[in-house]
């Protein structure tokens, strides 16, 4: 009886990346006390580049390389209500 233990490598890297961002939005009143609101941002770190070689346990050495462009797209949508303070707010005129 024979078992084969496969060896797992796991990749951990940490960096830091410096990027750029671009966005836009466009808010808009929907009645009574409603508005509504609809936002785009790019987000772009640039390429990140590496890799790893391991001797797995009873195996060949195993290589590998990764070349990869760190981008996001997102999507924001709102619904905000607008509080009128003016409501609370005291009438100095009464008090003049």
């Amino acid at each position: 009886l024979s078992s084969t233990s496969p060896a797992a490598t796991t990749i951990d890297e940490w960096t830091y990346k410096v990027g750029w961002s671009a966005g836009a939005g466009v808010e808009r009143h929907l009645g009574g006390n409603l508005t509504g609101r609809v936002e785009y941002l790019h987000l772009d770190f640039g390429k990140v580049s590496g890799g790893a070689a391991n001797l797995l346990f009873n195996s060949m050495p195993l290589t590998f390389t990764y070349n990869h462009r760190v981008t996001d797209d997102i999507i924001r949508l709102g619904l905000n209500y607008k509080f009128d303070w003016t409501q609370w707010a005291v009438d100095r005129r009464r008090w003049d």
